[in-house]
């Protein structure tokens, strides 16, 4: 129990933390396409 509840929490963070950099990299996708759009 106490390994699962120490271990809980990391893979939360990296979690939160994938999906960070995921919309982060979409977000640039987009302003970068609507920089190629209107120049």
């Amino acid at each position: 129990m106490q390994q699962v509840f120490s271990f809980k929490p990391i893979s939360l963070i990296h979690y939160f933390w994938l999906t960070f950099m995921h919309s982060l990299g979409l977000c640039s996708i987009v302003i970068q396409s609507l920089v190629l759009v209107y120049p």
